[in-house]
């Protein structure tokens, strides 16, 4: 996959911070400018979004996920 990347993870009551290390080739020229990718998450029993905010407090983009079992 050209887009994966790990490192550690902060949770609060709104927010969910991704300090990034490492990434895939194309990811890591994102991680080299800014390593901190903070989303604000909404959990449910079967799903999952977390959804990535601006400057300003508008959204950019969410990854949604939704348990296949």
């Amino acid at each position: 996959s050209e887009w994966f990347g790990y490192g550690s993870y902060k949770v609060t009551d709104t927010l969910l911070t991704e300090t990034l290390e490492y990434g895939s080739v194309k990811m890591s020229q994102f991680i080299a400018k800014n390593p901190e990718f903070v989303f604000k998450y909404n959990l449910e029993k079967d799903k999952f979004s977390q959804i990535q905010i601006d400057e300003e407090g508008h959204p950019v983009f969410a990854e949604n996920y939704v348990r296949l079992e």
